[in-house]
């Protein structure tokens, strides 16, 4: 079995939402590289990243976290939210 951790990323922050409700969203921590480095630390071969800004509004204010976590670790990362053309998939 492989599990993906996910990070989802609202406003730079770690977060999960309540039943999908942006207004709704618990931090779970400030530093989304930090977290992914422990992800990783643990064990995890893959991460999941989520922009939630994107999801929701089709902006990539989190690009930079994720550019970040990147940099940060050696594991492929898996990322959703907000990709709406070729050019932003690169």
């Amino acid at each position: 079995m492989i599990l993906y951790p996910a990070i989802d990323l609202l406003d730079g922050n770690c977060v999960r939402l309540y039943k999908g409700d942006r207004n709704q969203a618990t931090v779970y921590a400030s530093d989304p590289v930090k977290m992914a480095k422990q992800f990783v630390e643990q064990g995890t071969k893959v991460l999941h990243v989520v922009n939630l800004n994107g999801a929701f509004d089709g902006d990539n204010v989190n690009l930079k976290v994720i550019d970040a976590i990147r940099a940060a670790v050696d594991v492929p990362i898996q990322v959703g939210g907000g990709i709406r053309t070729a050019e932003q998939a690169e």
